[in-house]
């Protein structure tokens, strides 16, 4: 019975489709856009939708906030946003039934990489 005592990591065993904070490594992140698009949920409810670079499975349900600052971040065009990187930041929020929770938001353009000329 030791297999009792190990740590187990519900995402292991039921991975999410949907990017949450938690899987985010740090408090704050550089993240870049694999593609934007929109799914269906099992209850037929679209989503838009955004991939990233940095995660392979998991796709981000973009809420109005985090579309917005993307738009304004990016321009109109979401079929040009691919490439683009941007900051995301877990910070303190709410569930409609009013309880805590922690939430993905776009705070920013991500700093510019210099380039070192050879």
């Amino acid at each position: 019975m030791d297999n009792f005592q190990q740590d187990i990591d519900p995402q292991e065993y039921w991975p999410s489709h949907w990017l949450k904070a938690d899987m985010l490594p740090e408090d704050r992140m550089t993240l870049t856009i694999r593609g934007i698009g929109s799914e269906k949920d099992p209850k037929g409810k679209l989503h838009v939708v955004a991939a990233f670079q940095e995660f392979d499975g998991p796709v981000m349900d973009l809420n109005k906030t985090n579309f917005g600052r993307l738009e304004k971040l990016f321009g109109k065009k979401t079929s040009l946003w691919a490439g683009k990187r941007f900051v995301m930041e877990k910070q303190p929020g709410q569930r409609p039934d009013g309880t805590a929770c922690t939430v993905l938001r776009v705070v920013g353009a991500a700093p510019a990489t210099l380039v070192k000329s050879a």
